[in-house]
């Protein structure tokens, strides 16, 4: 028997050994990521003329830096700690942990996995749907 959860983005099927999320809206695009190269480059420019003889610009070189520091945790979070997948075997599943958004109107269900990594699952608050979720996975011993 397959059990569908409504997302903030899609639906979660669960059945006796996969949970699969399927995307149904497509995320709005933001531009972290070219800002960050766009950063990084300027930053290298900055340093290598530098290095050639405007002793000046370090400034700039370090500013850029700096600014480019915040990039860094979010880029080292999307390759290394939340994973890609959307199966994802219950075998797999190690802990949940239930937050409730800033804003009260989502819940976030993090999803820790054997591998150290995390599957984030976005609920609204209004249709109840993250509860239930956490339940299923529970009572049938998909989790410890």
């Amino acid at each position: 028997m397959e059990q569908e959860f409504i997302t903030t983005d899609g639906k979660i099927f669960i059945n006796e050994e996969a949970i699969t999320h399927k995307t149904l809206l497509t995320v709005k695009k933001d531009y972290w990521f070219h800002s960050f190269i766009a950063l990084l480059f300027y930053s290298g420019c900055c340093m290598w003329s530098a290095l050639n003889g405007n002793p000046g610009m370090w400034v700039f070189a370090l500013g850029g830096i700096v600014w480019i520091w915040p990039h860094l945790e979010r880029i080292f979070r999307v390759l290394f700690i939340k994973t890609w997948k959307r199966k994802i075997r219950l075998a797999e599943i190690k802990s949940i942990l239930p937050k409730l958004e800033l804003n009260s109107l989502e819940t976030k269900v993090i999803l820790k996995l054997t591998s150290a990594r995390e599957k984030h699952f976005l609920f609204r608050y209004a249709e109840n749907k993250a509860e239930p979720f956490i339940q299923s996975l529970l009572k049938n011993g998909f989790v410890k």
